[in-house]
């Protein structure tokens, strides 16, 4: 009995479960179905299409095309499955957004939507990328969210002077100018995102006109719909969307609130059965994504090869390159760096030059040579001839140093030892003939070897050296490669290649120093040896050559700072410069000798003069011009002191005249 009770007592349990659970899974089978509504076999609505590409376009002949009307096909599709016909009659909505609405809201004929009844029963809902709000929801129904989007922004790519601003909060601080579409949701996001902006509303709200505003250089970009700008930009290359997503909204139809509860209740069904099966989803991809060709691939029918590492195919199945790094139709071709390097003709040219130097250096020795027992050329001193070939051979050498990468310091060095046995033996080849035909017109024995001048010449040379000691030991000139581009990946693109150090300014400023110290004290034993014939001193020319070198220096030095860092200019004005100090030095100096020379013989033939005579011969004029020099100097300073005399005690003009008259017949003794 006891089991049985127990069996009736689980059996009446299991009865009592079912009794209980019964209505409430027939509610949950029939849940989203209200028994109140009766759905009709047929339903006509009219709908206003807000036209935005790719939403909602309308053609010339006046059919309707678009994301929205393909999700509406699809709907009319669903309806078909559950047995209703949906006829939906199509009707082009104002271009304003809020005006859109104000003709489902349910405000109509008040002063916060001033739109007649009549005009408010035109359409029944309103197709649209509306964005949902509280403020619209007060007035209107929304369909389910049917896709999401935010507040995009599009660069034009092409537009100079912006591309450092990549996104709004860039041209914020900036202070450049974002454009949107007026009279719209995007610029109360703009406003509110960005309050300190510069902005500027587009001519129209036609997104097409606001991207033609942002190419005329209105604005720097443009905010509008993300989904919007996505489109747009799809098959334009100039164009780029930002990855900002500002915002994120919500895009919905917007419904009257007094539809018929069935009809309302069936949009929003169907609506949510397009998003549940993927349909919109397929419908995103297909307006919003490029279908593009496998990775490797490009082509119209993606049969040709492109990089996988470097490239990628567009949507027109054009094979586009990660970066200017590659190219080719495939990008599988490498971009070379430019390296700035010296043009093959720039170098060429000035090796000719270089060679010009040498070849005359070269002429010159073997005339020096071969002429060694002349008179002019015993007088010339060929020691320090050979001395000056010497130091423009090795100054000129600077300019294959130059041309090569790498070789930095070698460029002062050369060019400083050059500079300092050119010059220095010039001025002590000059000092040495002075001192010794001074003496001799004083009468003096002087002994002043030629071992013992070029001593002058090492003393120059140690001066430099040391520095370049100093410098090469301290912070000597590097090798250094500056690059100008680079690709997204950091690749170099472009690069020049010069020499520096920290401090060459200061051991360059020294050398420029010393050197200009040479060069005046040359020239002031040039100015002391105005009188020595040009048999022996050739002063005059080179004191020509040395006022020569300092016009160039003078004119390069603003020359080198206006070509700045523009290494084919800047070589080739360093490099003209050295050599137009030496081949002047060579010119000047040999020039003047070889004239000399050949000149000499021509008058001199019926009568040649042994080397001592040319030496006596060119004392006995240096005596004369000293002493014509000294004599003058006399008369200078008795002329001022008889005129104070003749002031002070009012003497008569003729005692003064007589004066001057004896000092001149003083001056004509010699």
């Amino acid at each position: 009995m006891m089991m049985i009770f127990k069996t009736i007592n689980l059996r009446l349990s299991w009865q009592a479960i079912i009794a209980l659970l019964g209505p409430l899974l027939l509610a949950l089978g029939s849940y989203g179905q209200p028994h109140s509504l009766r759905f009709p076999t047929s339903i006509n609505l009219t709908a206003g299409v807000f036209l935005t590409p790719p939403f909602a376009i309308l053609d010339e002949d006046g059919t309707f095309h678009g994301f929205e009307i393909d999700l509406l096909e699809r709907m009319q599709f669903y309806a078909d499955q559950d047995g209703i016909e949906l006829n939906v009659e199509l009707g082009v909505a104002p271009r304003l957004y809020d005006m859109a609405i104000d003709l489902v809201s349910n405000d109509c004929n008040t002063t916060v939507n001033p739109n007649s009844l009549e005009d408010c029963e035109a359409f029944d809902f309103i197709i649209g990328d509306f964005f949902q709000n509280v403020e619209r929801f007060k007035r209107v129904d929304f369909t389910p969210t049917w896709l999401h989007s935010g507040l995009g922004v599009l660069k034009y790519l092409e537009q100079s002077g912006t591309s450092q601003i990549k996104s709004l909060s860039d041209a914020e601080k900036a202070g450049a100018t974002i454009c949107y579409p007026p009279s719209s949701f995007i610029e109360s996001l703009v406003h509110a995102y960005m309050p300190t902006a510069q902005t500027v509303p587009c001519p129209t709200p036609e997104t097409e006109e606001c991207i033609q505003f942002l190419k005329d250089g209105n604005c720097a970009l443009l905010a509008d719909d993300l989904m919007v700008l996505q489109y747009m930009a799809k098959y334009d290359s100039t164009m780029d969307v930002t990855q900002e997503n500002i915002q994120p909204q919500y895009f919905v139809w917007a419904l009257k609130q007094n539809l018929q509860p069935e009809v309302s209740w069936l949009l929003k069904k169907w609506m949510y059965q397009g998003g549940s099966n993927g349909d919109i989803e397929v419908l995103r991809k297909k307006y919003f994504e490029v279908a593009t060709c496998p990775t490797g691939t490009a082509g119209e029918n993606c049969e040709l090869p492109c990089d996988a590492e470097h490239g990628f195919a567009d949507a027109h199945g054009v094979c586009v390159c990660h970066s200017t790094k590659w190219t080719g139709d495939d990008c599988s071709i490498a971009v070379e760096e430019n390296l700035n390097l010296l043009p093959t003709g720039l170098v060429n040219t000035v090796y000719t030059l270089v060679a010009i130097t040498f070849v005359t250096a070269l002429g010159c020795a073997i005339w020096v040579l071969y002429n060694r027992n002349r008179a002019q050329l015993k007088a010339a001193q060929p020691v320090f001839l050979g001395l000056v070939l010497l130091g423009a051979v090795i100054s000129t050498s600077t300019i294959i140093a130059m041309a090569q990468e790498g070789s930095c310091m070698a460029v002062p060095w050369l060019y400083s030892v050059g500079f300092c046995i050119t010059f220095g033996s010039l001025f002590a080849r000059i000092w040495r003939v002075y001192v010794l035909v001074r003496s001799a017109v004083e009468m003096r024995r002087v002994t002043l070897s030629t071992k013992e001048t070029l001593g002058w010449v090492c003393v120059v040379l140690a001066v430099d050296i040391v520095i370049l000691v100093v410098w090469t030991a301290v912070d000597p000139l590097e090798w250094t490669r500056e690059t100008i581009s680079s690709d997204k990946f950091g690749e170099p693109l472009e690069s020049v290649g010069y020499c520096h150090s920290d401090h060459w300014r200061a051991f360059a400023s020294i050398i420029g120093v010393v050197h200009l110290v040479l060069m005046a004290v040359a020239c002031f034993m040039c100015y002391r040896a105005r009188h020595i014939p040009e048999e022996f001193s050739s002063s005059k020319y080179i004191a020509i050559a040395m006022f020569s070198n300092l016009q160039i220096f003078v004119i390069a030095i603003p020359v080198l700072i206006i070509v700045g860092k523009d290494p084919v200019s800047g070589f080739f004005v360093r490099s003209l410069v050295v050599w137009l100090n030496d081949i002047m030095v060579v010119g000047l100096v040999f020039g003047s000798l070889i004239s000399r020379v050949y000149i000499w013989d021509m008058n001199n033939r019926a009568n040649r003069f042994t080397s001592a005579q040319t030496i006596e011969r060119g004392i006995q004029d240096f005596s004369k011009r000293m002493k014509a020099d000294s004599l003058s100097k006399q008369r200078s300073s008795l002329t001022t002191t008889s005129s104070l005399q003749w002031m002070q005690q009012g003497k008569s003009d003729a005692g003064t005249t007589g004066e001057t008259l004896n000092l001149e017949e003083k001056i004509e003794e010699p």
